[in-house]
């Protein structure tokens, strides 16, 4: 079966598979630490909210093997010195806003917590949560800036869930309808007709002596009956056939009858035509039979 004569549903198919295995491959290999700049431990991290960095779009990751990751973005100065306030210090008194340092936004990750035995020794196995309000308390300037959001759509059972969704749409939805209107346009090969003709609608005939072994004693009596009444309006149709072949014999024999009557009364001796020519007829308008008269009557 060609590509073309796949239906709808078997794209639908087709992609929540490839979707769940594409989101199952992504749960597997994830990795937080891809395209950064910078990664830091919590001692690091504590020491560089303390000489002024500035961070911010700060992401809790889900667990992976025990450890907790944060993500987001600190801003990197430009020059010799990579670390210090974005902003300007303003002189006293001073009206005029605060400047922009030059530099730019950099992503970095945090190991925010690690329960794995491969933690370091000096590192409490504290949550991520726990850290950042020990980091709020700590730096109350920097308080602010540690506000983060939970990566929900890592966690595996809704990130299979969003990629199977999306397979089903572009796979099982869009692609098909790309593929009709290509095809409908000539650019591929028409659909073939299958032959979907449903052949076990028919069964088998089972004969007589195979179904009564194979049935119980009651429906073997019942079986024997229907064998009996099928055999008496057998009978009755033939007796109904011999009533009808000697009722049309019977109506041949008066109709041939009836015939021979018509041609006997049709017939005319000689004689019978000589007296009927010897009658004489009067009258004006009908003619009538006069009365014969014999000459040598006496009277």
């Amino acid at each position: 079966m060609g590509m073309e004569n796949l239906k709808r549903w078997h794209w639908m198919i087709i992609g929540l598979l490839f979707g769940a295995m594409f989101g199952g491959t992504r749960v597997f290999w994830r990795d937080v630490s891809d395209n950064v700049e910078r990664s830091y431990d919590r001692n690091q991290f504590a020491e560089y909210i303390d000489r002024g960095m500035e961070v911010q779009k700060l992401v809790l990751h889900p667990d992976i093997d025990g450890q907790e990751w944060i993500s987001g973005e600190w801003y990197k100065l430009e020059g010799g010195r990579q670390m210090g306030a974005r902003l300007r210090p303003q002189r006293a008194g001073s009206t005029q806003p605060a400047q922009v340092r030059p530099g730019a936004w950099v992503k970095f990750v945090l190991l925010a917590a690690d329960t794995s035995s491969k933690r370091p020794i000096y590192q409490k196995p504290v949550t991520a949560k726990e850290y950042r309000d020990e980091l709020a308390a700590n730096y109350p300037q920097a308080k602010p800036q540690l506000v983060y959001k939970f990566a929900w759509w890592e966690v595996p059972k809704y990130t299979v869930a969003m990629y199977a969704a999306g397979g089903f749409v572009l796979v099982g939805v869009i692609w098909p309808t790309i593929i009709n209107v290509l095809t409908g346009a000539g650019f591929g090969r028409q659909k073939q007709e299958v032959d979907d003709y449903d052949l076990s609608r028919f069964k088998g005939v089972v004969e007589p002596e195979v179904l009564a072994a194979a049935m119980p004693r009651d429906d073997q009596a019942l079986l024997d009956l229907n064998a009996k009444m099928e055999a008496d309006v057998a009978d009755m149709m033939v007796t109904s056939n011999l009533s009808d072949i000697e009722r049309e014999n019977e109506e041949e024999e008066q109709a041939i009858k009836q015939l021979q009557m018509q041609k006997m009364d049709a017939v005319e001796t000689d004689a019978e035509k000589a007296d009927r020519e010897a009658r004489e007829y009067k009258g004006e308008f009908y003619p009538v039979a006069k009365p014969t008269v014999h000459k040598d009557a006496k009277h």
